[in-house]
């Protein structure tokens, strides 16, 4: 993943790895936290905007993917934590995180950013 964060929204670039085919169609939702772990700041979406279905996804396809979260005009100066999950929808059931660099639990912390 790479980041990029201005004074109006953080900017993350993705790329996905299937393993195997998804058994469900996943949403991926950029969340931006603050120190409390309260969300500041959100962005949900199928990945590539709708263009790449999980479900189409096959073993060993590398897909491409990002979001803009804006950033609130207000938002004090702080450190923040950029997130993000898979859940799939209308059910809101989270995806469990794994990879060498994944805690346990279904949220992938990525990089802290101070504002």
């Amino acid at each position: 993943y790479r980041i990029a964060v201005d004074a109006e929204a953080a900017r993350i670039s993705l790329r996905w790895t299937a393993d195997a085919v998804p058994e469900a169609d996943y949403h991926v939702g950029c969340h931006i936290l603050n120190d409390a772990g309260m969300l500041v700041a959100q962005t949900d979406s199928l990945p590539r905007g709708g263009a790449s279905r999980t479900v189409d996804w096959r073993a060993g396809d590398i897909i491409e993917d990002g979001c803009a979260v804006p950033l609130p005009p207000d938002l004090p100066a702080g450190s923040y934590t950029v997130a993000v999950v898979l859940y799939t929808y209308p059910e809101l059931a989270r995806a469990e995180v794994t990879g060498a660099d994944a805690a346990p639990g279904d949220l992938a912390i990525l990089t802290i950013f101070a504002r």
